[in-house]
């Protein structure tokens, strides 16, 4: 995800939402984005109300929107981002 959202900085934009009881737990998150990126957003919900509202129930889930908000894409469960069919998938949604 972190090649798929620096290659298309000005395009795609990534709002992770944490349920993890503990802000503290975010931190460890961030590490693997290895510096800071301003299309990357991470909000906390610890009452799950996110997950909740959008019936999630593994984690991790994906959710692509579209920038007026439309659902375009759900993939459930965790991927191989550097996958080469998984980021023309993801590719496709952006528009040109």
């Amino acid at each position: 995800m972190v090649k798929l959202l620096d290659q298309h900085s000005q395009k795609l934009a990534m709002v992770a939402i944490s349920a993890d009881h503990r802000k503290e737990d975010i931190a460890n998150f961030l590490k693997a984005f290895d510096g800071k990126r301003p299309n990357l957003f991470v909000a906390w919900d610890p009452s799950s109300s996110v997950s909740t509202r959008y019936g999630v129930d593994a984690l991790p889930e994906t959710f692509l929107f579209s920038p007026t908000g439309e659902l375009l894409d759900h993939i459930v469960g965790a991927r191989d981002w550097s996958d080469p069919q998984l980021l023309e998938k993801a590719r496709s949604h952006l528009t040109p």
